[in-house]
């Protein structure tokens, strides 16, 4: 705020300023001019300073005419090293220069499109190629070429600005505030010549004069409405002249004026120019608080003047009517005339334009909008504008259709019909929509355009109206209503190229946008004017472009941020891309899909199809440089997969009841991940079993064989086992890549040689049980001899060596009885472990690999239930043997144990 408020206030300097150099420079040379007569800020600085240095006579008019002249050159600066000039764009900002080769001269030429012609958009075939307009020929009467064949790229349009109308511009610098009060002089004389009064009765009493004339004129043909009516209009007129911001003083003016010009002709039929010369002849000096307010309201009508009779400056009656207005510019060469001087001029005035407007080859091709129209648009333009409050933008009226019905009475002064007031209505609504955003806008201006498509013809009663537009490095040259229609569409067009941007908060708007831009669509695909109808098959074409457009515009967006959303996430930018280009796709299928299949039925095709290979130019390079199973690697490939599936199910949307559609055929498979991870996945098992394994031999190495708690009372160690291989069967399901049955036996593998390890350690700690019993004594038995001898046999004592009496001395009966819970703990471990194993592989079982056909849902699922009930045996089966085997180990393991500390075996069978 503070830096606008010091713009200002520099601006401001710099007029002050340059108004005293130009009146020291003009007094201080002898012109013959007096300085309350002249507008020093429309002036040309150098044009004075030419004059004095030449020695010429000062023009005032000519000054003005060069001020805006120089308005279209950028500002100059002449120094000894040479002259240059400012540009408004940054060179600092500006890139290298362009390595191509510059077009040939001609190439770069504007040209200009009859009505007939257009520009087309066709679809590219190739991802990331935006597609080539075409513009068509005609032939004049001679039957030569106007327009010759060009290509150029399409342009995304600046979806926050609506093109102009492309009407011709004011030579003379009118204002918004200059258009408004003239609009509503307009508005006045055309209630006044309908016979409406609009004087109220305290001013008709100020002015006796009025009065009197005013009882004249109700003797010629006028019917007076009734009181009440005629306190309604007033209070409407107070109401648009409130809105149209016009003084109270200025808005007496020019009701007394017109009033007592109305009463004093007979005229009929009014234009603008005979209103505006009414005004100049019955508005004098006393009427304004001061000199300059005069002098600026007076050459505000000249502007008028001339500007509605700018038609063409190589005419004598131009050179009339601009001789005669030069006067009426010069306050004291018109002051001094008499009333009756005052009236010849007016009148040569009128006479001139009359002259003009009426002359042979007037309204050809060569005149863009003959009679002022321009003007008149815009004056119309000003006066439908208050339809909407002053004190809130988005909001219409209550007395809207009062309002509209007072406008109604300046069409004949205007030259307005049903529908150009119907166009320029929607273009006043459509223009305040996206200012404030209202949807309520959208919906009326819709209803206006539905109006215009309901007329028989886009040209009845516009012959006389043209524009020109520029877009898209092209002239087109259409009547008010196309153009009108046109830029409407542009606009709609800017938003719909990059539909992900604009609707993405608010997503209910596409469909109103997008059924309004296929309602301004005036200009076809195949170079042709057409009159709208979204319900033709140019609408499909049209959203392929911008599918095509918004998809990559989105895609652009997640790359321009990629790097720096990497260095802070530490995560791999593929696999960052990768999420992100999903979320593109979740958004097209749930939210933009459903709306732009109403006009594309194969509009998730195209995205899906456009988003794959996109990620896929990225994917591919990564893919070939895989040399391990890293984490990045691991990121990458999980999130290219998940992308894959999202991608699948929005090409398949299409599919889904587009009975109607040929079948198509894509020329892509699902990414290769598959392939390339699968032997990854079996090699990072290996090294995880390896891992595994000596991760078990450390954990026993440190095993005291106490227990963990009162409650637990088994080994620590086996803790740490299950621990490791639940870790590695939740990484192994958690990778989010393909798996089969291989890596399934992989993971099984893992689990029993792992469990087999550890028992096998366990069981390895044991003593030979003839360790721990003395040898059998022999058998003796009785013989009868002639001469018993009793004989004593030695028993053998066997000696234990150290190692195996160190072992001996560990295997106490509470440590057995430890080793015999920790079995028991892998026992019951194993049940939890297979249920969790069955599930997680229910989960992630390998779906179907298929191609991207049109394949209907329901043939999908048949095809997967098919195919898994095959398999389902054989997994079963691979399950029950491992587990099963697992058991008996644990068992056999139970056994020895048992059997070592001499307790009966049978009691752990079981």
């Amino acid at each position: 705020m503070e830096m606008e408020e010091e713009t200002s206030l520099k601006f401001e300097r710099y007029r002050r300023d340059r108004q005293k150099l130009l009146e020291f420079i003009i007094s201080s040379s002898g012109f013959n001019s007096s300085l309350s007569d002249i507008n020093l800020d429309t002036l040309s600085a150098d044009y004075v300073i030419n004059c004095v240095n030449s020695g010429r006579v000062l023009d005032v008019d000519e000054a003005t005419n060069c001020y805006y002249h120089e308005l279209a050159y950028p500002t100059m600066i002449h120094s000894q090293s040479g002259s240059s000039f400012y540009t408004v764009s940054q060179p600092q900002l500006s890139r290298s220069p362009p390595k191509r080769r510059p077009p040939p001269a001609a190439a770069s030429k504007r040209t200009t499109v009859a009505p007939q012609s257009t520009i087309a958009p066709e679809l590219s075939t190739q991802v990331g190629e935006v597609s080539n307009y075409k513009m068509a020929t005609r032939k004049d009467e001679n039957g030569f070429k106007v327009a010759d064949m060009i290509t150029r790229p399409l342009k995304l349009a600046d979806s926050g600005v609506i093109p102009p109308l492309g009407l011709p511009h004011l030579q003379t610098g009118l204002s918004d505030d200059d258009l408004r009060e003239s609009a509503y002089g307009v508005l006045v004389a055309s209630l006044v010549f309908s016979g409406i009064e609009v004087l109220c009765e305290q001013n008709r009493k100020r002015d006796k004069t009025s009065k009197l004339l005013a009882g004249l004129k109700g003797k010629k043909n006028k019917e007076y409405l009734p009181a009440q009516f005629q306190d309604r209009n007033l209070e409407l007129l107070n109401t648009i002249r409130t809105q149209m911001e016009v003084s109270e003083a200025m808005d007496l003016c020019i009701r007394q004026s017109l009033t007592r010009c109305a009463s004093r002709t007979s005229c009929v039929q009014i234009d603008v120019l005979e209103i505006v010369l009414w005004l100049i002849k019955g508005i004098s000096r006393s009427s304004f608080p001061n000199e300059k307010s005069y002098v600026q309201w007076k050459n505000r009508q000249a502007n008028m003047l001339e500007e509605l009779c700018c038609l063409s400056h190589l005419t004598n009656e131009y050179a009339t009517v601009k001789y005669f207005i030069g006067k009426i510019r010069n306050a004291r060469e018109w002051d001094m005339m008499s009333p009756t001087e005052r009236s010849e001029v007016l009148t040569s005035i009128r006479d001139s334009a009359s002259e003009m407007i009426h002359k042979p080859g007037h309204g050809d091709n060569s005149c863009d909008l003959p009679g002022g129209n321009h003007l008149k648009v815009r004056l119309y333009e000003k006066l439908l504008s208050t339809v909407f409050d002053i004190l809130e933008e988005g909001q219409i009226l209550a007395e809207v259709k009062e309002i509209l019905k007072l406008i109604k009475l300046t069409w004949s002064a205007l030259g307005i019909t049903q529908i150009i007031h119907d166009a320029l209505y929607s273009w006043v609504l459509f223009k305040q929509f996206v200012q404030t955003d209202k949807e309520d806008l959208l919906e009326y201006t819709t209803t206006q355009v539905q109006n215009i498509l309901g007329a028989e013809s886009l040209y009845e009663g516009v012959e006389c109206f043209f524009c020109t537009i520029e877009w898209q490095e092209s002239v087109f040259r259409l009547n008010l209503v196309q153009a009108i229609l046109l830029s409407m569409h542009i606009w709609c067009e800017g938003k719909l190229q990059d539909y992900h941007g604009h609707f993405n908060q608010k997503p209910s708007n596409l469909k109103r946008i997008l059924t309004f831009a296929m309602a301004t669509a005036v200009l076809d695909l195949d170079g042709e004017l057409i009159k709208p109808d979204s319900s033709t098959g140019d609408a499909s074409r049209r959203l392929k472009i911008y599918i095509q457009s918004s998809v990559q515009a989105a895609y652009m967006q997640v790359l321009d941020s990629l790097d720096q959303k990497s260095n802070l996430e530490g995560m791999h930018p593929l696999a960052l891309l990768a999420n992100a280009v999903k979320l593109i796709a979740e958004r097209e299928l749930t939210v933009f899909c459903p709306v732009l299949h109403l006009w594309c039925p194969e509009a998730g095709m195209i995205s899906a199809t456009l988003l794959h290979q996109l990620f896929w130019e990225r994917l591919r390079p990564f893919i070939q440089g895989i040399s391990c199973f890293s984490q990045d690697v691991k990121v990458v490939l999980a999130a290219a997969r998940m992308l894959d599936r999202e991608l699948t199910q929005l090409y398949s949307f299409s599919c889904k009841g587009n009975s109607f559609h040929q079948p198509l055929k894509a020329d892509l498979d699902h990414y290769q991940i598959a392939d390339v991870s699968a032997s990854l996945i079996l090699d990072w098992l290996i090294s995880q079993h390896t891992y595994i394994l000596d991760w078990i031999g450390r954990a026993f190495d440190l095993e005291e064989w106490e227990p963990l708690s009162s409650q637990q009372k088994h080994a620590i160690s086996v803790v740490e086992v299950f621990r490791m291989i639940e870790e590695t069967i939740d990484q192994f399901f958690g990778l989010n890549l393909p798996v089969n049955i291989t890596h399934l036996q992989a993971v099984l593998s893992l689990v029993i040689h792992s469990l087999d390890t550890y028992m096998t350690k366990m069981v390895g700690q044991l003593v030979d049980k003839s360790h721990l019993y003395p040898q059998a004594p022999s058998l003796t038995r009785y013989e009868e001899t002639l001469v018993p001898i009793t004989r004593k046999k030695t028993i053998e004592l066997k000696i234990l060596d150290d190692n195996s009496s160190n072992t001996l001395d560990q295997l106490t009966i509470s440590k057995l009885c430890v080793r015999l819970n920790t079995l028991q703990f892998i026992r019951n471990q194993i049940g939890s472990l297979e249920d969790g194993m069955r599930k997680s592989w229910g989960l992630v079982r390998p779906s179907v690999n298929r191609r991207w056909f049109n394949i209907i849902e329901e043939e999908l699922s048949e095809v997967l239930e098919r195919t898994m009930s095959m398999n389902e045996e054989s997994i079963d089966e691979l399950f029950a043997t491992t587990f099963d085997g697992i058991l008996n180990s644990t068992t056999n393991a139970i056994i020895k144990v048992v059997e070592f500390t001499g307790a009966e075996p049978n009691m752990w069978s079981s």
